[in-house]
């Protein structure tokens, strides 16, 4: 049997392991968000200048 401590370290590297998973997932949507807005912006910038 393994001390209720050492259980807890390793559902909380799971735990942490798993958010970062999600977050890694969750960067190529953002990015592609922030190019979105970028080429809007510079859209916008090359219409004003007509």
């Amino acid at each position: 049997m393994k001390s209720s401590k050492e259980v807890l370290k390793y559902h909380t590297r799971k735990s942490i392991f798993k958010s970062n998973e999600s977050v890694c997932k969750c960067i190529p949507e953002i990015s592609k968000i922030v190019v979105f807005i970028r080429a809007t912006e510079s859209i916008k910038i090359l219409l004003s200048k007509k």
